[in-house]
Order: structure tokens, then sequence, then C-alpha cells
């Protein structure tokens, strides 16, 4: 079997613009260079030909630079600190290029824009028109060019999604998830969970994992019956690294949207039995309430394994929730309620347009009525905690407005192709992508941002997602 019939063949079966003779002609071309600056010393020099020989092979071949995007989404590394650029910036532009590569050259998939483009669109002229309006345009730009990454990046996954299954993706996003959160888990052992673990990405992993949960939830409740045991495990583990970040509030929204997963799965498999319908496979290979079962019972033995291995990893864990209750304004919790009130009261301030984007961590010069003594590192170094009221108060109603929109039609989407699915076999991929879909239009008036860092790339990875497998239900309709 060929390189080529394994990763460089699309779904309708054409060639991709590099094939395997012209890829190794021109990896071994790059690499020749890198030989002689090794044997001259020069180490770094060398790194610089592979990594464009690297750069071919993933622009080349359609499923391979989303596999990338993803496995980058999950590592936070900071290339030039100036910037700053990521590693996920440069897995995006990757994706960029090879998409505008398979649209110049594959013609069998035909342009469009998909769903949710034009929510994109009228967001980014959103932040345009309050940026130039701002107490500080220059600032805005950077808000502008990051927005207009993300809207390319989801417009080059949702074609590349075009050449693989949906549910193929899905499930490459939960086992990279799975791999991470061994990490994040080893490492909080390692520390008998007297430290929070974050592993490869720091302060980001815990909402990643959050909206892995339930997908892997779903994964497992509707897996055939080969393999699904290891699902569980994945589902497990998954959950043991999001306990590790130790994170109140992606926990909590974790566990949520993880429930609603298992009601309705348990709702509609009680459905398809009392009717007595087979779609795609035998009922009895698919035993979601016996699954149920298990995920309470996989949920209580990882717990009791913890406090048999350290009860005080346990309790740790417990009082990063109690400590709550007990002192509210020493909390984050606090911490993040004063955020709020800054948004709101940055917003009032200009309720049209905002104080301009990319100015509230500077807002203690625009409204220096307000103290920071206890906030201020949050303010300066990260967000309003809340991607809405951010929104709201650097770009105002325009700007919120557009973001609420763009939110809610990617959960319209979303519940659109859960309640209209009737294969069985899809079912795993559509209640995951609803969940997420959920999740997102949920968390984006309660929680930080999808729309910068990697839970940005996240977002436009899932977002893609949805709208590909809303524009194949689409055209399953019209076939009909």
């Amino acid at each position: 079997m060929s390189l080529d019939s394994v990763i460089g063949m699309n779904q309708g079966g054409t060639r991709l613009p590099l094939s395997t003779s012209g890829m190794v002609a021109v990896t071994i071309v790059l690499l020749l260079p890198s030989i002689a600056l090794l044997l001259a010393g020069k180490t770094l020099l060398a790194l610089a030909p592979i990594a464009a020989a690297t750069c071919v092979i993933i622009v080349s071949h359609p499923r391979l630079a989303v596999y990338q995007y993803v496995f980058a989404i999950f590592i936070q590394w900071v290339l030039v600190d100036s910037i700053p650029l990521l590693l996920t910036d440069v897995a995006a532009a990757l994706v960029i290029l090879a998409a505008t590569l398979d649209l110049l050259v594959d013609h069998r998939l035909p342009l469009r824009f998909p769903r949710l483009t034009l929510n994109f669109a009228v967001l980014i002229a959103a932040v345009f028109v309050a940026g130039m309006v701002g107490s500080n345009p220059t600032i805005s730009l950077r808000v502008l060019a990051r927005l207009t990454f993300l809207m390319l990046s989801f417009l080059s996954i949702y074609r590349l999604a075009g050449k693989s299954r949906i549910d193929t993706l899905v499930r490459v996003f939960f086992w990279v998830c799975v791999g991470h959160a061994l990490i994040v888990l080893g490492g909080f052992i390692a520390t008998g969970g007297g430290e929070r673990s974050w592993g490869f990405s720091p302060m980001t992993f815990n909402a990643l994992a959050m909206m892995t949960l339930p997908v892997a939830t779903s994964l497992y409740l509707w897996h055939r019956k080969s393999g699904a045991v290891w699902y569980l495990l994945g589902t497990a583990v998954v959950l043991g690294g999001l306990i590790s970040t130790q994170s109140r509030f992606s926990i909590i929204f974790a566990l949520i949207m993880s429930l609603l997963v298992v009601i309705l799965s348990w709702r509609y498999h009680r459905r398809l039995r009392a009717e007595n319908r087979q779609s795609g496979f035998a009922m009895e290979q698919v035993r979601v309430s016996l699954r149920c079962r298990w995920l309470v019972i996989g949920a209580a033995g990882l717990t009791l394994a913890v406090i048999g291995l350290n009860p005080g990893m346990l309790q740790g864990v417990v009082d990063r929730f109690t400590v709550v209750l007990e002192s509210p304004t020493g909390s984050t919790v606090f911490l993040r309620l004063t955020l709020w009130s800054f948004a709101l009261k940055a917003f009032l301030s200009d309720p049209l347009t905002g104080i301009g984007p990319g100015c509230f961590r500077s807002i203690h010069h625009i409204l220096p009525t307000l103290s920071l003594s206890e906030v201020g590192p949050w303010v300066r170094g990260l967000s309003a905690h809340n991607l809405f009221l951010h929104y709201l108060a650097e770009a105002g109603l325009i700007g919120g407005i557009s973001l609420a929109a763009l939110m809610i039609n990617q959960f319209r989407l979303s519940r659109r192709i859960w309640s209209s699915q009737v294969e069985l076999q899809n079912r795993a991929c559509t209640l995951a992508l609803y969940a997420t879909g959920t999740l997102f239009v949920v968390t984006t008036f309660l929680e930080t941002g999808w729309l910068w860092g990697q839970g940005g790339y996240a977002f436009a990875f899932f977002v893609a997602m949805i709208a590909r497998q809303h524009s194949r239900k689409v055209n399953a309709e019209a076939g009909d």
C-alpha cells in the first residue's frame, strides 16, 4: 500500500497536489542542507530545512494538516515573545495554506462559504468600528488580526473536513486530549495533589478538557460493543486530568454537560427501544443504559482509588471548593465578580462602541476611578473572565450583540444536526457536537473567552465540524 493511499487520497478518491515521489524529492532537497549544517556543527540552522520539509508535507495532505492543528492546540509554546507568536498560530497557518492549496488544485469540492461565516464577518466589522473610535486604535489592530485569522482557520478546517469523516476528526481530538490528560494527571499524582497540574497548557488545559469530557461521554455511550471499554478509560483519564487542574468552574460545567449527554442518550435510546427501530446496526450493540451505570461506577471507582492512594489529594480538591463559601472575599470567585463589575462599568462609560478592543487590560488608565488594589494583576494580564462582558466592555453593544449572534447561531446548528439525525452510527458525533455547541454558548456568558489563544483555535475546530456536519445534512436532505 502506497503512502498516497494512506494519507494522500481524499474522500472522493482525488489525488492530492503532491504525489509520493514529488514529496520524497522535495524532502531530500530540503534535508541535504540540514546534513551539511549538522556536520558543520550548526545545529539550530540545521533545523530550518527540516522544518521546511515538514511544512511541505503537512500542507500537501489535508488530513495531516488538520491532525497537526489538533495536536498543537494542546501545547502552549511561545515561539516569539514580542509578537507573541504561538505554536498554535503556526499550526493554524499551515491549515490555511493547506486549504488554499486544496482550493486551487482540487475542483471536486466547490468553494462554498459555510454557515456562520457571516457571523464571523459581522463580528470582525464590529470590532473594526469599535477600534477606530476607541481609546487606542493601534491596540485594536491586534484583536482585529486575531479574529480574522480565527475566521480563516474556521473556513480552512471546514474545507479540509470535507476530505475526512467528521466523527474521525472528533475522535482524533478526543484521543489527543486523553494523551495530554495522562501527563496532567501524572504531574498531579507526583506532587501528591499539593499543586495544580496543567501539562503543556498552563492555565488552558482546563478549558480544553472541559469541552472534551462531554465529547468523551458521548463517544463511549454510543460506541459499538467492541472497543467501548477504551472510551470508558479515556473518559476517566480526561476527568482525572480536569480534576488535576482544580478549576472549579471548568469541572462544574464539564460535569453538567456530561450529565446532559447522559440524559439525552438515555431518553433517545429508550425511545428507539420502544419503537423497536434498528438504524445501521443492531440495537443490542449499543447498550446506553448499561453504559450509563458503568460511567457512575467508573467515577466512583476513580474517587475511591484516589482516596486509597492519597487521602490528602482529595482533601486538597475539596478545599478548593469550600474556600468559596468560607472566604468569598479572598477567593478567585470574588476576583471574578470584581472583574465583571469593572467590565460593566467600562461598558456603561461608552455603551455603543466600548472603550476599544484590547484596552480592558489598561482600564485603570481609561477609568482611573477604579480601584485595582486586589485585582490589578488579573486585569492587566488577563481579561474580564467573561467573554460576553469582555466584548461589551471593549466593543460595546455592537460587539456584544455580534458575539452573542455567533454563539447562539452555532448552538442552533448543533441542535439542528442532533435533532434531525436518523443514522444511529452517527449519534456519537452529532451528540458530541451538540454538547460542545451548548457548552460554547453557556460559557460565553459566564466564563472566559473562546476567541483567543488555544481556546480560540479549539472553538474554530468544533464550530467548523458543526458547520460541515450541518452542510452534509442539508445536502443529504436535498438529495432525498
